[in-house]
């Protein structure tokens, strides 16, 4: 399993997959938040939405507000829970750690097992857009915290800090 955060993203059959490998944080939110937002009426008529993480080692907290914020549309649109399946144990940590089996199946697949490769990758800019990274950030917090509120106490100064005017 390498450590470069790739993500991977499609529509399959009656779902929508996607994938995130490698050690993913912030840096690949844009990507993700940018998909996530150009299909979500699709993604939200999808029977089912899944996200796999069994290529992944680690996820932040911004990566989880975003899973969790198109979780949460994708709830309320369906009445029924996305899906999001891991390999390691870590990753499961994370994710019961922060609630997000409040609005996701959670279910572990043996590596060997590891799934849906039929999805494209979504290629990262030549540059990266501090403003979208700022806005994902913020709305991945904000997901979090709107999730339980137990979760504002690790994250209400994530959220005051980018409140604030950013940094030249």
């Amino acid at each position: 399993m390498e450590d470069h955060a790739k993500v991977y993203a499609g529509f399959l059959n009656d779902s929508v997959v996607i994938r995130l490998t490698g050690h993913v944080t912030v840096l690949v939110a844009p990507l993700l938040k940018r998909f996530q937002d150009a299909h979500r009426d699709d993604i939200l008529r999808k029977p089912r939405l899944i996200y796999d993480l069994t290529e992944c080692n680690f996820v932040d907290s911004t990566i989880l507000g975003l899973i969790s914020h198109l979780s949460v549309a994708y709830f309320k649109a369906n009445e029924r829970f996305g899906t999001l399946i891991y390999a390691d144990p870590r990753v499961k940590n994370i994710l019961e750690t922060l609630n997000c089996n409040r609005i996701l199946d959670l279910i572990f697949v043996p590596p060997e097992f590891s799934t849906i490769a039929a999805v494209q990758e979504i290629e990262p800019p030549a540059a990266f857009d501090k403003a979208a990274i700022r806005a994902s950030v913020t709305q991945a917090h904000q997901a979090l915290v709107e999730l339980n509120e137990n979760n504002a106490a690790l994250f209400s100064g994530v959220i005051e800090d980018l409140k604030l005017p950013p940094h030249s």
